[in-house]
Formats: C-alpha cells, sequence, structure tokens
C-alpha cells in the first residue's frame, strides 16, 4: 500500500501480488485478531523484562 501512495508502484501490480498471495495462503491475518490476543501477548512479553 505505502509503495502505491509513494508512487513505485501501481495498483494494478499490488492487486495481481495480493491474488496470488490469497491462492497461496487460506487465511491472512494482521497483526492481531482481536484485544484479547493483543493483551495476551503483551503480558507474555513483559514477563520477560
Amino acid at each position: 500500500m505505502l509503495d502505491v501512495i509513494k508512487g513505485k508502484r501501481k495498483p494494478e501490480e499490488v492487486k495481481r501480488d495480493v491474488i496470488a498471495l490469497r491462492r497461496e495462503h487460506n487465511e491472512i491475518k494482521y497483526g492481531f485478531q482481536n484485544v484479547r490476543e493483543a493483551v495476551e501477548h503483551l503480558r507474555r512479553s513483559l514477563k520477560g523484562m
């Protein structure tokens, strides 16, 4: 997305890449799926400090 905004890539190129990626993977996750997941990860991370 950032490459499109900066003018480095055309939206059509990104679209082709996204379609290819979705063919290879049934599920694509973006960060955490919910707040609980994020909080659990943060708690585990802080225990090591």
